[in-house]
């Protein structure tokens, strides 16, 4: 009987030592992409991402309205190109029912990005909040984000709205999303990475057209 279980113990901690390797084996693809002199493993909630970015990207914000907070006025997004003339927005798309660490560390690290390299991409804050009065407040917080760079609307534009945190995607004078990526206060790095990118992608397309 002895003999028994402990076979019986044998077979079942194999069991469990397989299965522990099957789930590990599930979670540990890793992309390890290059920032200077700084690696990041790609691998947490890269399924997420991907999703985000299969849901997200590609849709055209042709017909969506906006109101400027500098100047109250009411426009499609398209005569945002018209008044400013940059070939490439970088969006950062903020709640009110965002975490305002969360709200802060994304606005603040996006006008880092953009203070830092000299190109044609424009930073503007599309908030989701009461009213243009609550823009104006946040704005206060972040003085180098000018007012009419600073857009109310509406509570949902994209399926990525309906996840509460704050987001950034470019658009360019085609109105499609693109390059839809959520910045992370704790892997800072990682925005890094992205900024890289898509400062070399829209400088290239710009060189090209």
């Amino acid at each position: 009987m002895k003999k028994v279980g402990v076979i019986f113990l044998i077979i079942f901690a194999g069991i469990l030592l397989l299965c522990n390797m099957c789930l590990l084996a599930g979670s540990s693809t890793a992309i390890i992409a290059d920032s200077g002199n700084k690696s990041v493993t790609l691998t947490d909630n890269y399924q997420g991402t991907f999703l985000d970015v299969l849901q997200n990207d590609g849709l055209s914000l042709e017909n969506l309205y906006v109101q400027r907070a500098g100047d109250l006025s009411v426009c499609k997004v398209a005569d945002l190109f018209n008044d400013t003339g940059d070939s490439v927005l970088m969006i950062c798309r903020t709640s009110l029912m965002h975490c305002e660490k969360c709200v802060d560390y994304a606005i603040e690290k996006a006008l880092e990005l953009i203070r830092n390299k000299e190109c044609n991409i424009k930073m503007v804050l599309f908030g989701c909040y009461e009213n243009v009065n609550s823009l104006k407040i946040l704005q206060q917080s972040h003085p180098m984000l000018d007012l009419f760079d600073i857009y109310l609307t509406p509570s949902v534009i994209m399926p990525i709205d309906e996840h509460g945190y704050p987001y950034y995607f470019t658009l360019n004078k085609s109105l499609i999303v693109q390059d839809v990526f959520v910045p992370d206060s704790k892997e800072p790095v990682k925005t890094d990475i992205y900024w890289k990118c898509i400062s070399g992608k829209w400088e290239a397309f710009q060189l090209i057209n």
